[in-house]
């Protein structure tokens, strides 16, 4: 069986793209030069996963700031005051190494009203824009990545809905719509789904396992409800500890997770063995090298690739 190439998702910027996307996000400026440069750079970003030999590619997320929060700027409620990421447990074992790292450049406001969506049409361009690029690349095989509900509850803090429950339900039942978007355009769905694992590090850090895991499962039962009606074999899951620069003293071994997971009918799976692998068309792509993940709690720490001009 021949194993597939791909990667998780957000692939380096160009210098001056990252400018026009810190300019567009302080001050909502520079719109039209922002979209015709992420056009062009996905067409650079489609072009050379092919060259590379990278059998199922994507846009490399280059007209977004960040794979978790580009949607404030497409839904209502987003509104509140900036929040920036919570110190993970693994950090604050280390405070001058904590000390020394940026906080996010980009804006994390809290949501402070309901829900809905204001700009579709940016889903729309997106997936448009990626299609194209891929048939003039010659590639046939592509995703493209979404931030799951609980992924987008845990950097986008919750200001406005009664309960967090709530909360991640509202998001659910607004980002079905860009599920079924991508999956009706014929690209692969990737879930981006720290939240089942990293969210155990920082915002869930003071929980006990017990606790995280029925946090996680309600995240899964809400990813569920998102995601109904759609193939399972035109999505993937993403699922991983972060891509930042720390220790990670604080993971947890795969075994950890996938058995809180099981059992709940759930129709996006994030491994069928204890294995740290993306499903998609039928193949699997190993990300954590060879051992099992009982072998090894690092079979939970894929990174994500991105450009170190953002800081996520």
């Amino acid at each position: 069986m021949r194993i597939l190439t791909t990667h998780v998702g957000s692939l380096p910027r160009p210098d001056d793209l990252v400018a026009l996307l810190r300019q567009h996000d302080a001050a909502g400026s520079a719109a039209e030069a922002l979209a015709a440069r992420a056009r062009s750079a996905v067409d650079d970003a489609v072009r050379a996963q092919v060259a590379a030999g990278i059998d199922i590619v994507n846009d490399g997320e280059q007209g977004r700031t960040d794979y978790s929060t580009y949607i404030k700027d497409r839904l209502t409620g987003f509104e509140g005051e900036h929040a920036d990421q919570v110190t993970g447990a693994d950090l604050k074992e280390f405070p001058e190494f904590a000390a020394r790292r940026r906080a996010s450049v980009f804006r994390r406001p809290t949501c402070t009203g309901p829900i809905a969506w204001k700009d579709f049409g940016a889903v729309e361009r997106d997936i448009r824009g990626l299609a194209e690029s891929a048939r003039r690349a010659g590639a046939d095989n592509v995703f493209m990545t979404a931030v799951s509900p609980g992924q987008a509850a845990r950097f986008l803090l919750n200001r406005h809905y009664p309960t967090d429950e709530a909360y991640v339900g509202a998001l659910a039942d607004v980002l079905k719509r860009e599920y079924a978007a991508i999956v009706g355009a014929g690209l692969v769905l990737q879930l981006d789904c720290p939240d089942l694992a990293s969210g155990r590090n920082n915002q869930f850090q003071h929980l006990t396992l017990r606790q995280f895991q029925k946090v996680a499962a309600m995240h899964v039962e809400a990813l569920n409800h998102a995601v109904a009606g759609l193939p399972p074999e035109r999505m993937r899951l993403h699922i991983c500890w972060g891509n930042y620069e720390g220790p990670t003293t604080a993971t947890c071994r795969c075994g950890t997770f996938s058995r809180s997971y099981s059992g709940r009918g759930r129709r996006v799976s994030p491994w069928r063995r204890p294995t740290h692998a993306t499903r998609t068309s039928g193949a699997y792509s190993r990300r954590c090298g060879s051992r099992p993940a009982r072998s090894s709690s690092r079979a939970c720490s894929t990174r994500r690739r991105t450009s170190s001009s953002i800081p996520s």
